[in-house]
């Protein structure tokens, strides 16, 4: 269906960067790799406006998963993945769970007693 920079849609080749309109930046809400994903409260006439490659994301997203999970299961780059779910949290169609803080050393200090304690 797809090679590393391609994606076939309805029988046409669609570069990534075209789904995203050449952004590299969501313009609703920051999304990364480890994001936990959820669908959005939206009425049928909001899921009827999205183009394909949104409703697939959202059609994806009948359990919680992680940005990386629905780039993989959709084999779309990452960065797309973070632009299109960022912009589709923005709007309320998607709802995008606020990650750990990398900054928050308490919190890596339990992450790594946990990890020795396994």
């Amino acid at each position: 269906m797809q090679d590393d920079e391609h994606e076939e849609l309805d029988g046409k080749i669609v570069r990534p960067f075209l789904l995203t309109k050449g952004r590299t930046r969501s313009s609703g809400v920051q999304v990364v790799m480890e994001s936990l994903i959820d669908r959005g409260d939206i009425e049928p006439h909001q899921f009827q406006a999205l183009d394909q490659t949104k409703r697939s994301i959202f059609e994806l997203l009948s359990d919680r998963l992680s940005a990386a999970e629905i780039a993989a299961k959709l084999a779309l780059p990452l960065g797309v993945i973070c632009v299109l779910v960022g912009d589709m949290g923005g709007d309320g169609i998607l709802v995008v769970h606020k990650t750990a803080d990398a900054g928050d050393v308490d919190l890596l200090r339990r992450l790594i007693d946990g990890v020795r304690s396994l």
